[in-house]
């Protein structure tokens, strides 16, 4: 049965009157077939465009027909704000359950679409595709396109009849709205920590709820975090064990910095600032490479710290650093080219734990 998830913000319409339009639309998509003054021919049949080009086309039907091998559950996220965080908290929360294949980065237009489904593995059981549009008609392309089983909207409101494209030619389904409103069968509720630079959410549903903090700014991700627990809801997941996969979603925020060379005498104020400002922001575990940060951090009164990580040189913070990394942590790696930080670079690519080998 098709699963459709909608964010439902305090200051929007009424749910009810949602479920009625979405239900009008689901259930007369025959007469919805025209939008943008987009005439929809034979075409329609094998979901291609008649004003695609000639590559457009082949694009498209190498898409349809990677679609049609595909059996597992693909999850469809669109909205005007949020897709990118949203799809990729899915996805990750997903991979208790299998093999995930997901939008590369934010490509999320009918190219990207198409690349994404011409790009799934035969062994993944899960897929998630984002959803963009700047115009009318084409997230309904998209969904035609991408066929989801489970329809995300994120922020319903001001383009609502735009977003609503996803659902024109879907099949009625179950319907699970989100969002911080009473009515809404998902719900959240946020609020910062950490001095701003973190997020503690709690999500509910019906009498059960979870807790956990995100350490990274922004309550906007609570919004992503409760569209994700929406999802996991609606595939079966247990709501209680879900506060498990909220906290694998970020696991660590982890900074690595070498020293900065020629600095003359802003030297030793530099090298301070730069270690208080980490400290300020609650990185979870610091690194640091080279005799400047290391007396930056005994003037600091630091040395000692347990998130505080010392070597003299990049080979020896290499070979230590890689014990204390996790699939999903966060990594920023800095320092002057003399201090060869690329070998630090190198040990974290190594382990395979889904960064960029770019």
């Amino acid at each position: 049965m098709p699963l459709y998830c909608f964010h439902i913000p305090p200051t929007t319409l009424n749910p009810s009157h949602f479920h009625q339009k979405s239900h009008k639309i689901l259930g007369t998509h025959n007469e919805k077939r025209v939008l943008a003054s987009r005439k929809i021919s034979h075409a329609a049949h094998s979901r291609i465009s008649p004003l695609w080009t000639v590559d457009e086309i082949a694009e498209a039907k190498m898409a349809n027909y990677a679609r049609n091998k595909f059996h597992g559950c693909l999850v469809g996220v669109t909205g005007s704000a949020g897709k990118t965080t949203t799809r990729t908290m899915i996805a990750l929360t997903l991979e208790s359950l299998g093999l995930v294949h997901q939008t590369h980065g934010n490509e999320n237009n009918r190219i990207g679409v198409c690349l994404s489904l011409i790009g799934i593995p035969q062994n993944v059981g899960f897929v998630v595709l984002e959803l963009g549009m700047d115009r009318r008609g084409e997230i309904m392309e998209l969904a035609r396109m991408a066929r989801p089983s489970i329809r995300v909207i994120l922020n319903v409101g001001r383009r609502l009849q735009w977003q609503r494209e996803i659902l024109a030619e879907a099949k009625p389904g179950m319907c699970v709205l989100f969002g911080q409103r009473l009515d809404c069968d998902v719900r959240f509720a946020a609020e910062k920590v950490h001095g701003g630079h973190g997020v503690r959410v709690v999500l509910e549903r019906n009498h059960e709820k979870v807790e956990f903090v995100i350490p990274s700014p922004g309550l906007h991700l609570a919004q992503n975090a409760c569209a994700t627990a929406a999802v996991a809801v609606a595939l079966g997941f247990l709501f209680l064990k879900l506060e498990y996969h909220c906290r694998d979603l970020f696991l660590k925020r982890v900074a690595i910095l070498g020293d900065m060379l020629e600095l003359g005498q802003a030297e030793t104020v530099s090298h301070e600032m730069m270690l208080s400002l980490c400290c300020d922001s609650h990185f979870d575990l610091i690194a640091l490479v080279g005799k400047r940060f290391l007396r930056a951090a005994e003037n600091l009164n630091l040395v000692g710290e347990r998130n505080l990580l010392y070597s003299p040189d990049a080979e020896s913070l290499a070979f230590e650093i890689v014990q204390r990394l996790n699939r999903n942590d966060v990594i920023l790696v800095k320092g002057s080219r003399g201090m060869q930080m690329e070998k630090v670079v190198a040990a974290i690519k190594a382990m395979n734990l889904g960064f960029p080998h770019e």
